[in-house]
């Protein structure tokens, strides 16, 4: 079954649109606790993203048509 190219930007918008809620919602959450937890709160994150940004980047790079 094959997905339509309006599907798939569809769905890409959809999980655009929830990462950055998500986001938000952490930095919220980040701004009602004391700095020094915030600080590694955000320490770790930034190694999550990190990671992440990595393999998007690698999935992006063995699949050409993926961009």
């Amino acid at each position: 079954m094959l997905i339509s190219s309006e599907e798939v930007r569809a769905t890409l918008e959809a999980g655009r649109r929830a990462a950055a809620e998500a986001l938000r919602h952490a930095a919220d959450q980040l701004e009602a606790v004391p700095l020094d937890r915030a600080v590694e709160a955000l320490a770790w994150l930034e190694t999550q993203l990190e990671s992440f940004l990595r393999e998007a980047e690698r999935a992006f790079r063995s699949d050409p048509g993926a961009t």
